[in-house]
């Protein structure tokens, strides 16, 4: 295309040389042929023709031209978009690495308390067992008073032992023995309240219902057992309750 462009000047050039010679008033007098003069007329049509058409052409390179310029700025332009996005979409790229590195070192962090708390339970588990058990003794000997000591001291301190609502069953229990009821339904009632999915519930339930009905209240002694007999039949303080229901 540019070299048409630099052509056609030079074109132009030459038919402009060859169009001021007219077809027949300066040439009349030098050639006395017609048959001549025809083909001279003839020619400079020719060459006015093509003359339009060159112009024509011109035209059309010049017009290819601007569209050329309005492309390579058009090419520029989306370029320029590419490299913005591009440099957009990195930084988006670096940032998501630096969060998920972080995620990562946090992860690992928890995993290392995790770790250590696994570790603290373990110990304090063993712990609560060595006490639990030292209120089992204590029981066994007929030391009442030393169990119950025992077993407050252990659900005070290891208060999310597995222990713990053992331990309040047993406190519970220890106090009925005594003939104090009340005091047997508020440990009852509180650890019920605090451990709701506990496996002890059951039997947690059944004590509750001898304490009330210790205390005189055999209505709602009633309808606790019935309540461990709907809820927990398949358990052996279902089998109690039923027979104390049948008695």
């Amino acid at each position: 295309m540019k070299a048409a462009a630099r052509t056609l000047p030079v074109l132009l050039a030459g038919l402009a040389l060859v169009a001021p010679l007219p077809a027949t008033a300066q040439l009349g007098g030098l050639f006395d042929d017609q048959e001549a003069r025809q083909q001279i007329t003839q020619l400079t049509e020719r060459v006015e023709a093509l003359q339009g058409s060159l112009r024509q052409l011109a035209g059309q390179v010049a017009k290819l031209s601007a569209e050329k310029q309005e492309l390579v700025e058009l090419v520029r332009e989306l370029n320029g978009i590419i490299d913005a996005n591009s440099r957009s979409v990195g930084e988006k790229v670096d940032a998501a690495g630096e969060r998920i590195s972080r995620q990562e070192k946090d992860i690992s962090q928890l995993k290392r308390q995790s770790s250590r708390i696994g570790r603290l339970e373990k110990i304090i588990a063993a712990d609560a067992a060595k006490v639990y058990e030292r209120a089992h003794a204590a029981v066994a000997a007929g030391d009442s008073h030393s169990a119950l000591g025992t077993f407050r001291d252990l659900a005070k301190r290891f208060p999310d032992s597995m222990f713990a609502p053992a331990a309040r069953h047993h406190i519970a229990d220890l106090h009925l023995r005594a003939g104090e009821h009340g005091e047997a339904i508020d440990v009852l009632e509180e650890t019920l309240s605090r451990y709701p999915g506990s496996a002890r519930t059951p039997d947690l339930l059944l004590l509750l219902a001898d304490a009330h009905e210790t205390g005189g209240d055999k209505e709602t002694a009633g309808r606790l057992r019935e309540r461990v007999l709907t809820l927990y039949p398949e358990t052996l303080a279902a089998d109690n309750a039923r027979a104390l229901v049948v008695r």
